[in-house]
């Protein structure tokens, strides 16, 4: 029997990891959660993101710190409160997260950046596995891939 709406909405789908952060550590606590945006979020974020220059960008220093500004604010959006699922930093705390410890913040980006990938790697599995599975003569609801999106 196919799901319910409420169903969906309720399903915990959200992939979340925690991480151990050596630089953060306060009171013997030292781990973070990171969870992907959902699809609505992903969208915010790229919309807030200043354009990229690519090739055009001269100025290697600028580029880097473009970069940089990006993964703070991908962080702002993934670090979580494990109990509440909620946001830690609010969008005007980003410049604050900014000027956290350096290596710490690459940690916490390399470890969302194993999350994306592994969505991404699960995506790719559904588009191979749904590929070319269109509607049959006798109209049976098989999944079609020309009805689905690709994500950012």
């Amino acid at each position: 029997m196919a799901l319910t709406a409420k169903q969906i909405l309720d399903a915990d789908d959200r992939t979340t990891m925690t991480i151990t952060v050596p630089q953060w550590e306060t009171d013997g606590d030292a781990e973070v959660c990171l969870r992907l945006p959902d699809a609505l979020e992903e969208y915010e974020i790229h919309r807030s993101l200043p354009a990229d220059a690519g090739e055009d960008e001269k100025d290697e220093a600028a580029a880097e710190q473009r970069r940089f500004r990006e993964m703070v604010t991908w962080l702002a959006h993934c670090l979580i409160d494990p109990a509440t699922g909620r946001r830690l930093f609010a969008d005007d705390q980003i410049e604050q997260l900014a000027r956290k410890n350096p290596l710490a913040l690459h940690h916490c980006d390399v470890a969302l950046r194993s999350l994306r990938a592994r969505a991404v790697d699960e995506f790719k599995a559904l588009v191979k596995k749904y590929a070319g599975t269109a509607s049959d003569a006798s109209g049976s609801a098989s999944p079609s891939t020309a009805a689905t999106s690709t994500p950012t």
